[in-house]
């Protein structure tokens, strides 16, 4: 198992108003039931993580 977490390199990680989540990863509380959708910057860190998922993924695997 790899742990993929949001490297300080992304912009706004440092900020706590939204992104609940650190550099293990990024998380956001938000549903049908809550009423809340994700915020702008949450998806761009989310995004940011997902990048940084995908570029360590292949070059474990080699490609």
């Amino acid at each position: 198992m790899v742990i993929v977490g949001i490297p300080y390199t992304c912009p706004g990680i440092s900020v706590h108003n939204d992104v609940n989540g650190g550099p293990y990863g990024a998380s956001s509380v938000a549903g049908n039931g809550i009423g809340k959708l994700p915020t702008k910057h949450e998806l761009v860190t989310f995004r940011f993580q997902g990048k940084c998922v995908a570029e360590i993924t292949r070059k474990l695997v080699g490609e």
